[in-house]
């Protein structure tokens, strides 16, 4: 198994989860061959195994082994980096909102809501 970068947030996704997993996607064989299904990815990332199956592929989960846990930790410390949050409420401009939104009105004009009713 390899560990990426680009993987970092589905491995610290899992790593904090409570029950840490192994994802494994497979395949059926076809028929008369034996074994009957083969395993063609293994992983750890959380957001791998999502991807496989919103494709539609068969991915079971077994649970993530102490070593590999042990293995993948320094590497999640150093690659993952948070996404900033993002400012709920933020003002958007009129000019994105379709015409009669609503957006473009305000009390005084100046994109804010009106006060409240206090009657």
């Amino acid at each position: 198994m390899e560990l990426h970068r680009t993987e970092a947030e589905g491995y610290h996704l899992n790593l904090t989860a409570p029950e840490p997993k192994v994802f494994v996607m497979w395949r059926a064989a076809d028929a008369g061959v034996e074994p009957a299904v083969f395993p063609v990815v293994v992983t750890v990332s959380y957001n791998q195994a999502a991807r496989m199956l919103d494709g539609g592929e068969q991915v079971d989960a077994v649970p993530l082994p102490a070593g590999i846990r042990e293995w993948m930790a320094p590497f999640v410390v150093e690659h993952y980096k948070p996404e900033p949050a993002r400012r709920c409420g933020a003002t958007i401009p009129s000019a994105t909102m379709p015409s009669g939104s609503g957006a473009d009105r305000s009390a005084e004009g100046d994109g804010n809501p009106p006060p409240a009713d206090d009657g």
